[in-house]
């Protein structure tokens, strides 16, 4: 469920990423295919890799945001104008957020044949993948951060993330080597925020990553925006019909883990998927890239 103060922000979103999706699809720049799992702990099926994907819990820059908007207040409270002291930088999880954490461990311990857990070098993703599936890392389940599934880069100072440095002596568990290369945050910039465009570029270039990887049993820890867009302009998503299943073009709530598959385009039909000025959805072969968009 989305946030009350968050609904402004999906909304505007899913209708943005709509063109970004039909542009992408035409010019032959989606990256897989992606559809619910239907059973969170069974084994993909042959070509597939089943990824659960996380949006970190509560993080003090998202009561900020609640209580900002709340107050009827303009803007954000962590951009560079509102926030010059840089008080949100890369900020960890509240006690509610740690506590969201938590709720995934029952869920994590049943997928136990996790073979590798991906993090945005960002805190708090990686405080949520690290808490949730503390018991794979403990049984030394490797834990990767990846660049690409930072949140949206620049102006907002709550995505700014630390140093490598600094991460690597609070997350001495996380190896920063195969995915993160800049010692500094390559996404900064304090006036500018990075373009849907640009985050979809990203997700797609992270699906493929994943892809490339030989484990099949994978765990993925990012943000909400990087998320959305993902799903709904890096990928084609076969959408469950009816009242089951979760939808998998909704906005993440704080903690929510959504299990996947995820495979090469052409490994599977997309299902149906409503067009944006609402006319009757035809069910086409994903290859054929069929024109449709986003469900809001």
């Amino acid at each position: 469920m989305v946030a009350a103060h968050e609904k402004a922000d999906a909304q505007e979103t899913l209708v943005a990423l709509r063109a970004i999706l039909a542009s992408r699809r035409a010019a032959g720049g989606l990256a897989g295919v992606v559809r619910q799992a239907g059973e969170e702990t069974v084994p993909p099926p042959a070509g597939w890799k089943r990824v659960s994907f996380i949006r970190h819990g509560e993080g003090y820059h998202n009561v900020a945001q609640r209580e900002w908007k709340e107050a009827g207040k303009p803007g954000e409270p962590y951009t560079t104008d509102t926030d010059p002291k840089y008080r949100y930088l890369d900020p960890e999880l509240t006690a509610r957020g740690t506590d969201q954490a938590r709720a995934l461990q029952d869920r994590a311990t049943a997928l136990s044949d996790v073979e590798v857990i991906i993090v945005s070098p960002m805190r708090r993703a990686t405080q949520t993948a690290l808490i949730g599936f503390e018991r794979a890392v403990a049984k030394g389940v490797p834990v990767l951060a990846h660049e690409l599934c930072h949140e949206t880069g620049g102006k907002h100072t709550c995505d700014k993330r630390k140093s490598v440095t600094d991460l690597k002596a609070e997350f001495p568990q996380v190896d920063y080597s195969q995915g993160v290369e800049s010692e500094e945050d390559p996404y900064w910039d304090a006036e500018v925020r990075e373009t849907r465009e640009s985050l979809a570029e990203r997700g797609a270039k992270f699906v493929c990553w994943l892809l490339a990887r030989p484990e099949r049993h994978i765990v993925v820890a990012a943000h909400s925006a990087m998320l959305m867009t993902l799903f709904n302009a890096a990928v084609e998503v076969e959408q469950p019909e009816g009242e089951d299943g979760v939808d998998l073009l909704s906005w993440f709530d704080t903690g929510e883990m959504r299990t996947t598959l995820v495979a090469p385009l052409g490994t599977s039909e997309v299902a149906k998927r409503p067009p944006a000025d609402g006319a009757p959805a035809e069910g086409t072969p994903a290859k054929k890239r069929p024109a449709a968009a986003v469900v809001v």
